[in-house]
């Protein structure tokens, strides 16, 4: 975020900074990745993409920074629309038992065949694990707490529970009440993150 215009000279950094990385990742060692890269941030964030599945990484609303000195980071996270199963052009996005960011994304696909990466992984989700499950009972106990007025005017405003809006699936189109609607986002946050605590034990 150069505090002048965005000069070619800039642009050139920036793509050889990401080329360098992309090169590490696929054929150098995982110090060399270590060097470039911020890891944790990235295996912070594959956690939440992971648990989640969302469909946007890597090609939309997927997002990477450096700041001036500093190493590539993963972030902000953003923008978890087609997410939660809510997809319909990838199957494979959809099921909360699958390793679905893992496999598809060229980011993340290429740091896992460093295995100090997915120990990194292992590790920091065995930490975050006991947090993330109390965000999630937190969020939803915050839900359940709100009076039922405040659901009735979010859809008098935005018309759209059992109607589909691209990309939704039917069986969640089909789900007619805002209280199945968040019981389906509660399980399938639940499965999934017991799904992802069974493969990196």
């Amino acid at each position: 975020d150069p505090d002048t215009e965005l000069t070619d000279a800039h642009k050139a950094y920036i793509q050889d900074y990401l080329n360098r990385c992309i090169s590490v990742m696929k054929t150098g060692t995982y110090e060399q990745v270590c060097a470039l890269m911020d890891v944790e941030s990235f295996a912070q964030a594959y956690i939440v993409f992971e648990l989640f599945k969302c469909a946007d990484v890597d090609w939309s609303s997927f997002f990477l920074h450096k700041d001036a000195g500093g190493k590539l980071e993963c972030g902000p996270i953003w923008d978890f629309d087609l997410s939660l199963g809510n997809i319909t052009h990838s199957a494979a996005a959809k099921p909360s038992n699958t390793l679905y960011v893992r496999n598809t994304s060229r980011w993340f696909s290429q740091l896992f065949k460093h295995k100090e990466f997915e120990n990194l992984v292992r590790d920091t989700l065995k930490e975050y694990a006991p947090k993330i499950e109390r965000c999630l009972e937190d969020c939803f106990a915050y839900i359940y707490a709100l009076p039922k007025e405040c659901f009735d005017h979010n859809f008098m405003k935005w018309d759209i529970l059992d109607i589909y809006i691209w990309s939704n699936p039917p069986e969640i189109v089909n789900i007619k009440t805002w209280k199945g609607q968040v019981e389906y986002a509660r399980s399938y946050l639940r499965t999934s993150l017991a799904y992802l605590l069974s493969k990196y034990k």
